[in-house]
């Protein structure tokens, strides 16, 4: 995601995107905690399957978990 001052402006394209997002498995992997809590916050009401990681060890292990 790129960094801005002003992530407010991106809640209306997030809100047109609700009825095709909902099931949908996103994860994200970001090293900056701001980022992933803002993702979090901004995509919680899309009926996402939403999964934030702050390393690459943890977005590994829970690849391992839910692979076939």
């Amino acid at each position: 995601m790129p960094a801005s001052d002003r992530p407010e402006l991106a809640f209306g394209t997030l809100a047109r995107a609700r009825g095709d997002a909902a099931g949908r498995r996103v994860w994200i992997l970001d090293d900056q905690p701001q980022i992933l809590e803002f993702s979090r916050i901004s995509l919680a009401g899309l009926g996402l399957d939403l999964r934030v990681f702050g390393t690459n060890a943890e977005l590994l292990s829970a690849a391992r978990a839910v692979a076939p």
